[in-house]
């Protein structure tokens, strides 16, 4: 199995003098490589000590489709290995998007509404 690096990067430190308009900015920037070849990130919250809040995830072009939810699954445990829980919120039409995150162990615990529906899903770190 090719070897999969999860890097944290503390936002102002990844974006430096770069700050988005109209929204928070984010606390974390986890980027990811599989065998030293880039395919993709995620922009995480810290919404407690204990669990972040996953604002949006993407992945190269060439790493979609099939690769995705395997690679998705794959990331999220690895951000397990520090936090006890994940949560995060997908467009209630994003069909193939909740379906990712169900596969990976998600599960739905309510909608939001901020002008567009949303699922909110949370995954918690198995104890063994």
């Amino acid at each position: 199995m090719k070897e999969l690096n999860v890097i944290k990067t503390p936002y102002e430190e990844f974006c430096g003098n770069l700050h988005l308009k109209d929204t928070d900015e984010p606390d974390f920037i986890y980027t990811c490589d599989l065998d030293d070849e880039y395919i993709g990130f995620m922009i995480a919250y810290k919404h407690n000590k204990e669990c972040i809040y996953l604002q949006y995830a993407a992945f190269d072009e060439k790493f979609r489709g099939y690769y995705a939810p395997i690679l998705f699954n794959r990331i999220v445990d690895k951000v397990l290995d520090e936090y006890k829980g994940i949560i995060c919120r997908i467009e209630n039409t994003n069909i193939k998007a909740i379906k990712v995150a169900l596969n990976a162990g998600f599960l739905i615990i309510g909608t939001r509404f901020d002008g567009t529906l949303f699922v909110e899903l949370m995954k918690v770190k198995e104890e063994k």
